[in-house]
């Protein structure tokens, strides 16, 4: 084999390399404005459903969409926040999206906390 047909074939495999990274980019962003429309559709529920007189079953459901809205959040986040991904602005929405379902989760359906998160904080607030 040739010099010229190794290179030849490097750059035809780089270029295909480059080819799928940018499409991957791509679909992490459109995946990104999925989540949030997804996100919104939450939002509306939880307006709808959850202000006046809640349900159990609309609490539950409420709570598990959430949980599940910030798990893709998250790793849309650690996808979005590698140096290497171009669009900073998808990874700012991700990282604000994500601190709102966040407060969501605490507001609607309590401290998240685990106890000995909860008597760190307690410690802080009230020395002995």
């Amino acid at each position: 084999m040739s010099a010229v047909t190794i290179e030849t074939e490097f750059q035809q495999r780089v270029g295909i390399l480059e080819y799928v990274k940018t499409r991957v980019d791509t679909e992490l962003v459109s995946a990104v404005k999925l989540w949030r429309e997804n996100v919104q559709r939450l939002n509306d529920f939880q307006n709808e459903k959850m202000i006046c007189f809640p349900t159990t079953e609309s609490i539950t459901a409420h709570k598990i969409n959430l949980l599940l809205m910030i798990s893709i959040g998250e790793w849309l986040e650690r996808s979005t926040s590698n140096p290497d991904f171009p669009d900073r602005d998808a990874n700012e929405t991700v990282i604000a999206t994500l601190q709102m379902l966040r407060d969501d989760l605490a507001l609607w359906h309590g401290n998240q906390n685990t106890p000995q998160q909860s008597a760190v904080i307690l410690a802080a607030c009230f020395p002995a």
